[in-house]
């Protein structure tokens, strides 16, 4: 999990955390919604040989 944190900073996303292990991440980020979900999607399938699907909510909803 720490590679990725360290990751999602190193794409613009400000304070990434995890929460124990579970695969759920934090971070802020002023950018609006399609635009994180495009930088995730495109990380995620640029940096694993398999999908993965994800869930993105803000702080408004939680």
């Amino acid at each position: 999990m720490a590679d990725l944190k360290a990751d999602l900073a190193g794409l613009g996303f400000e304070n990434p955390i995890s929460y124990i292990n579970s695969g759920n991440l934090f971070f802020d980020s002023q950018e609006h919604e399609k635009k994180i979900r495009t930088i995730l999607t495109a990380y995620f399938s640029q940096s694993y040989d398999f999908p993965i699907p994800f869930v993105l909510l803000s702080s408004a909803i939680l």
